[in-house]
């Protein structure tokens, strides 16, 4: 008698495996070659990206890029890179031109869901420095360079937001006697509405909005507010911008080396409003010079052209002085078009003496520049008297 057949074992594998192993075998090698490709590129992609941008940053004439490692996050749409540079190739030793520890683009799904596709840049630590050191070949300001194309080769969808923390700007005049160093640190910004490509749709004048502070040298603060179109052939924006509570004694270099003055004692506090349009622009500066003084123990070192030339502009300080406020105070004009100046020299006389003995300047905005003003200046023909008198719009011009 036949022993009856044992029973068979229930399949103990999965059963999406079991699934799969019923498919063709063809359709199962081309699924397997498919997913190594994938992984390939996958690990392959950070170093094409990263060949690619530093192909795309030495293409800038006088200038060439490095970066340290490209991270990518496909699941966000993003790809990070990491310890950026670009240095001036001859000239300028030192600090690179521009460099941040981290920058992240990444798709701005809110936008993308909207049926728009753009993005978010996230930059950590981004440093710009300038330097003037007397000759073109010597100097670093990036001048006459298509930035805004190498931004758009890097990452060609439109920047819908730009924030920037712990950043750094400085700038530096090697040839001024003595040499000037100046610096904002602690840069924190964001910047909105940018675009890299053009939307003749687009209707607002000033699409793009940028807010961002600062650390100055001597404990100042700086607030800047910016409207501007990025894109537009000539600049056009609106800024303003104020600077407290900066201690003048750490701008003793820049006051030597441009006024041959420098201070024992005073701080600044500091209020611009500046529109540009059509190649021109218009705007003012007034700067509050608090308990002011040039007298110092080092005077008698100083060669005696110097010490009389600083009792003069003590003197003349002191004579316009709000003696209730203790401060020097005016409000400079300016305007025309940007390969010339023009300062209206007698309504920032005639400013100081009004703050000084009839009626004190406020310590805030004006709010009397507009796109309009700019646009006008531009529409003008300059003349002589313009260059002496200045603008002359404005209720402090009076």
């Amino acid at each position: 008698m036949n022993a009856p057949p044992s029973p068979v074992a229930p399949d103990s594998r999965p059963a999406w495996l079991r699934r799969v192993l019923r498919w063709p075998r063809r359709l199962l090698w081309a699924l397997l070659i498919l997913a190594v490709l994938l992984v390939a590129l996958r690990i392959a992609l950070p170093v094409i990206i990263r060949h690619q941008i530093v192909a795309r940053l030495d293409a800038v004439e006088g200038y060439a890029g490095e970066v340290g490692d490209i991270d990518l996050a496909l699941f966000r749409g993003a790809y990070v890179i990491e310890d950026i540079a670009i240095r001036k190739v001859e000239g300028v030793s030192g600090q690179p031109f521009f460099s941040a520890r981290r920058i992240d683009f990444s798709i701005a799904w809110r936008e993308l869901f909207r049926g728009h596709l753009r993005s978010e840049i996230y930059a950590e630590a981004p440093a710009l420095a300038f330097v003037n050191a007397g000759s073109d070949a010597q100097s670093q300001t990036g001048a006459g360079r298509a930035w805004q194309d190498v931004i758009q080769d890097i990452f060609p969808i439109d920047i819908t937001l730009l924030e920037i923390t712990d950043g750094d700007i400085r700038y530096a005049d090697t040839g001024a006697e003595p040499p000037v160093d100046l610096r904002l640190t602690s840069v924190e910004g964001t910047a909105t509405g940018l675009r890299n490509r053009r939307d003749a749709a687009a209707g607002d004048t000033l699409p793009a909005s940028i807010s961002a502070t600062a650390d100055t040298a001597g404990g100042g603060r700086l607030d800047l507010d910016v409207r501007l179109a990025p894109l537009a052939d000539e600049l056009t924006l609106q800024l303003a911008f104020d600077l407290r509570g900066l201690d003048l004694r750490a701008l003793n270099n820049f006051l030597l080396s441009t006024a041959n003055v420098d201070v024992h004692r005073g701080t600044l506090d500091l209020y611009v409003e500046v529109a540009a349009a059509d190649g021109a622009y218009e705007g003012y500066a007034k700067p509050f010079l608090n308990d002011l003084d040039f007298k110092s123990e080092a005077d008698e070192d100083k060669p005696l052209g110097q010490r009389i030339w600083e009792s003069l502009v003590a003197g003349a300080a002191l004579l316009v002085k709000n003696d209730e406020r203790d401060q020097v105070a005016t409000r400079i004009p300016f305007s025309g078009r940007f390969e010339e100046s023009q300062v209206g020299i007698w309504t920032t006389i005639r400013t100081l003496f009004r703050h000084g003995f009839i009626q004190a300047l406020s310590e805030n905005y004006d709010n009397d520049i507009t796109l309009t003003d700019a646009e006008r200046e531009a529409a003008k023909a300059t003349t002589p008297d313009d260059i002496e008198q200045g603008p002359q719009h404005g209720p402090h011009n009076q």
